[in-house]
C-alpha cells in the first residue's frame, strides 16, 4: 500500500501488486483517515509505514 498527495489537501491511497502496479486506490482527507479505512484485508496486517517527503523535488 502507498499513501500519496500531488500537492492538494487530499491523500491518495493506492493497494499495489508485489511490482507496486496499482491494484485500487482511494481519495481521502488526510493521512489518519486513508490508513483508518483500510480494506478488511489489510486490517490486522501488521505496517511499517515509511515517509518520503523528498519524491517529486
Amino acid at each position: 500500500m502507498a499513501i500519496a498527495t500531488y500537492g492538494d489537501t487530499q491523500f491518495y491511497r493506492f493497494s499495489c501488486d508485489a511490482n507496486w502496479n496499482t491494484i485500487q486506490d482511494g481519495l481521502y482527507d488526510s493521512v489518519a483517515e486513508a490508513k483508518a479505512r483500510l480494506p478488511e484485508q489489510y486490517r490486522y496486517v501488521a505496517a511499517d509505514w515509511n515517509v518520503r517527503e523528498d519524491v517529486g523535488k
